[in-house]
């Protein structure tokens, strides 16, 4: 789920490495994480993706008001990692994406 992968220019030697570490970032931060990354442009697809996690958890926030606390309490607690496990994985393949449309080589790293 986590795959780690290894961008490599081909005008420059520059690298790029995106491990296990950097999903927790780009679940936390987001738009800031492809920002710091270099995604470009892309930072507008990370920013609407963020934008519409958020209001989905709003929305549940205010769906589960009207059961009780403890169920409340169950849905947020399955709700919100499983959100940030999804903006993770959908912020790196944004990431991904922009490296490659510049023409970037992209490899899973060992």
């Amino acid at each position: 789920m986590f795959s780690r992968y290894q961008f490599e220019s081909r005008s420059s030697v520059r690298r790029l490495a995106v491990g296990r570490w950097s999903y927790l970032w780009a679940g936390l931060l987001g738009p800031v994480y492809v920002l710091s990354k270099g995604g470009g442009w892309y930072v507008l697809h990370a920013l609407a993706l963020s934008a519409g996690l958020t209001l989905a958890l709003v929305a549940l926030v205010a769906a589960t008001s009207y059961v009780a606390a403890f169920q409340q309490v169950v849905v947020l607690c399955i709700a919100v990692p499983a959100v940030l496990v999804f903006q993770s994985v959908k912020t790196v393949n944004i990431l991904k994406t922009s490296y490659r449309r510049r023409g970037w080589r992209v490899r899973m790293a060992d």
